[in-house]
């Protein structure tokens, strides 16, 4: 999306005086993949403030924690992840990397469900949270992808009701 393009464009940036970058050359998938994860973790760390500092405090989440039932747990790349049991998989060299956390609300969460949506020819809400959760758990996902795709003109059109001919007055 254009919004992490962006940033990864920012982090390359020469005011920030990086030795060896050559500012000329496209942006390459790992700048990209690094900026990706760069939003996340800020995204997370104003929405979960409480949730991180008691993670890193005492190793555990509250039960009062809106994330709770996902079991989730911080990866090396400093990036709030559900937690499963598919991640022990690693070990019989199958790679699955967990979904990251991402909240209803927000601009990043909105721009990710509808580039999902619209890269999928407009599918309905079910497909839309299949395809999201591979990479993003979204909390509240369901509510958040329906006021989406409420605002999708395509879908809008496609699925409008007819309109009904009004009868005329009796003289």
């Amino acid at each position: 999306h254009q919004l992490v393009r962006r940033a990864a464009w920012l982090r390359r940036f020469p005011w920030i005086k990086k030795p060896n970058v050559d500012y000329t050359v496209p942006l390459s998938i790992q700048e990209i993949e690094e900026a990706e994860l760069a939003v996340i973790r800020r995204i997370q760390a104003i929405e979960f403030k409480a949730e991180i500092e008691c993670y890193e405090k005492q190793n555990l989440f509250t039960k009062k924690s809106r994330c709770y039932k996902l079991a989730p747990f911080i990866d090396e790349s400093s990036v709030l992840r559900i937690g499963s049991r598919l991640g022990r998989l690693s070990s019989f060299g199958v790679a699955l990397t967990p979904p990251a956390i991402l909240p209803q609300a927000g601009h990043f969460t909105e721009l990710v469900i509808f580039e999902i949506h619209q890269k999928n020819y407009h599918v309905g809400i079910e497909h839309t949270l299949a395809l999201t959760r591979r990479s993003y758990w979204i909390i509240g996902a369901k509510v958040a992808i329906r006021k989406i795709i409420a605002k999708c003109n395509a879908c809008r059109f496609q699925y409008a009701q007819p309109s009904r001919q009004r009868m005329a007055p009796l003289p």
